[in-house]
């Protein structure tokens, strides 16, 4: 009998969430997640395999992985069907360092360095070499048995991790840079995108573009991205709104700027994709405004 997927998530308001993960089903799958502007996730793969697709980069992803993504990278992921699977997924967000009397800030720097979808695989020996699944495993333990130590532990770990992670990403040998998707016209139509993803484009005018049928080329580029060619390039413009409303930006004005020209349509598509309207989303990374 087929077991459902049990998702566990210890929550706080300190900086950070974790999501821990067991089970076996057919096939789970996750499509262009969409993270807030000051989001970092780490997937540690304890148990199962799969393939990881981050902005047109394939991973193949095994036991003792740890996959990490940055605030801007879109993620595609495919877990191995019919096969135990265990994961621990590690979010952290840059207002974990208010917890500290001096600037910690330069723990993140070594995210920044990195292209979109590049360099995003940590494979599981460096893993162990450097102490990480230990530091995971330490970290979910202590959320799993509160008390009045355990949000100072977890904040200390979780800072681990980032140091950990941060010297992995300075020795540029030691993590993957996975591979580009092997079809040609789907990397000429992603590099495209990401170049005019702000102009007035359709589906039919980048099928023109390229001289392909746009069904075809719509197929093509999900099957190889993991998430359809629009969306794709609604992501974009809200990740691009999202960092310039971090910066104070109005909120109309922007919506604009970032490719929608019509603001109820862009609303829509906000709410739907954000869970929250962009108003909210302001106060959320804007409170003093």
């Amino acid at each position: 009998m087929e077991k459902k997927y049990e998702k566990v998530c210890y929550d706080t308001n300190f900086g950070y969430c974790i999501h821990h993960t067991t089970g076996m089903s057919a096939e789970e799958s996750t499509l262009g997640y969409l993270h807030y502007p000051t989001e970092f996730m780490f997937y540690y793969f304890i148990h199962g395999s799969g393939i990881v697709k981050i902005d047109g980069n394939h991973y193949d992803i095994g036991e003792g992985d740890i996959v990490m993504l940055t605030p801007s990278e879109l993620f595609y992921c495919s877990i191995e069907k019919n096969k135990p699977h265990e994961r621990i997924v590690l979010h952290v967000n840059e207002t974990i360092m208010k917890n500290f009397s001096t600037d910690c800030s330069f723990l993140f720097m070594p995210f920044y360095k990195n292209e979109r979808g590049v360099g995003n695989r940590i494979p599981a020996q460096i893993v162990k070499e450097f102490g990480l699944d230990k530091s995971f495993e330490s970290l979910l333990n202590i959320v799993r048995n509160p008390d009045r130590t355990s949000s100072t532990l977890a904040i200390c770990k979780t800072i681990e991790v980032l140091a950990q992670v941060g010297k992995i990403l300075d020795s540029k040998e030691l993590h993957d840079s996975g591979h580009m998707c092997e079809n040609p016209l789907v990397n000429e139509v992603l590099n495209f995108l990401n170049n005019h993803f702000r102009e007035d484009i359709s589906i039919s005018g980048i099928a023109s573009t390229f001289n392909v049928d746009k069904s075809y080329l719509s197929h093509l580029f999900k099957e190889h991205m993991g998430v359809s060619l629009w969306n794709y390039v609604i992501f974009r413009r809200i990740y691009l709104f999202n960092s310039l409303i971090k910066k104070g930006h109005s909120i109309e004005e922007t919506s604009r700027q970032v490719g929608f020209q019509n603001y109820s349509n862009f609303f829509r598509l906000y709410k739907k994709h954000m869970q929250m309207t962009p108003t909210q989303f302001k106060k959320k990374v804007n409170p003093e405004i």
